[in-house]
This record gives structure tokens, sequence and C-alpha cells, in this order.
């Protein structure tokens, strides 16, 4: 079952470290680290409706994802999820999300 994160705050909750809500407006940043070592747990990110990340990429056992854009990508309607995909059993990962808010 996908886990989506809405990185848009007027439609989910997105924290800095201090615990504010923080609203991006632009995501310059992502990288996601599959933290399994076991063969088959692999993850996939991206290829939801609403997207950030449009294209599904496997990240496989100990693997790394990582998605730069200095410009910034808006973030808005339609643009303002991140979609995570187990490919089976239940996998630990690590999600880092970059960008800048108003």
């Amino acid at each position: 079952m996908p886990v989506v994160y809405s990185i848009r705050a007027s439609v989910g909750t997105v924290s800095a470290l201090t615990g504010d809500a923080v609203r991006i407006v632009e995501a310059t940043l992502i990288a996601l680290r599959n933290r399994s070592a076991v063969t088959g747990e692999a993850l996939t990110i991206g290829g939801g409706a609403s997207d950030a990340i449009t294209a599904q990429t496997e990240i496989g056992p100990d693997g790394k994802y990582l998605w730069v854009n200095p410009a910034g990508l808006a973030i808005g309607v339609g643009v303002d999820q991140i979609t995570i995909t187990a490919a089976a059993g239940t996998v630990s990962y690590d999600l880092l999300i970059a960008g800048r808010s108003i």
C-alpha cells in the first residue's frame, strides 16, 4: 500500500525540526534512502496523480534516490505529493525534502 506525503501545508502537515509548520512553495531537493538490506524489499517513489516526481523509480535494498532542482519546482494543486510504495513487507526508509517557503 502506498504512503502519500503532502508537501503543501494547506493539504497536510509539514514541520521544521523546531516543530513549526512550514509551507513549501518550491521543492529543491528530495532524497530517499531504503534502509532495508533484505532482497526483495524495494521501494518505488513517484508516479502518483499529484506527485512532484512524476516518473516511478525503484530503489532496491540499501539504495538511495536523489532529486535536485536548484531553480525549484513550484508546489501547488496538482503537484503537491510524494508517493512511496514498498514492493513487499514493511520497509524502513529515510525521506528528506528541502525547499523554499514564504
